[in-house]
């Protein structure tokens, strides 16, 4: 029974090392971000590191997703580039043209975004 309860603290603190570590990146990108706006840019492209030296392996596609999904989350413009890069903007027009564009495929007559009968909803409140 000992060894059971050494597991569930070994998968714990595993998990709280993984939460530690996408905290650390999103903190490491938004200093970048404060960094670039005090000298007068309004947007950056981030690669996502494939390792982080100290850190618990991960997977750079989990890590890319949890910075858009938290980007994403607080209004400003991001857009997934590949399984480890991330455009960030937060520049006005770039926001208000993402917000544009969805609403436009969300009411465009022809074949409009929108949800489907057979579609698949996907909770991701677990990655912000």
């Amino acid at each position: 029974m000992s060894s059971l309860k050494e597991v569930i603290n070994l998968q714990k603190r595993q998990s709280t090392r993984y939460t530690d570590l996408k905290q650390s990146i999103l903190d490491k990108l938004t200093e970048k971000i404060t960094h670039l706006a005090k000298h007068g840019e309004m947007r950056c492209v981030y690669t996502v590191p494939s390792y982080t030296f100290g850190a618990p392996v991960y997977n750079v596609v989990d890590i890319t997703a949890f910075l858009y999904f938290k980007f994403k989350k607080e209004g400003v413009c991001a857009v997934i580039l590949g399984n480890d890069k991330l455009f960030v903007s937060w520049d006005i027009n770039d926001i208000n043209g993402i917000k544009k564009r969805d609403k436009s495929d969300k009411n465009r007559k022809i074949s409009p975004l929108k949800k489907t009968k057979d579609s698949i909803l996907l909770n991701t409140s677990n990655l912000s």
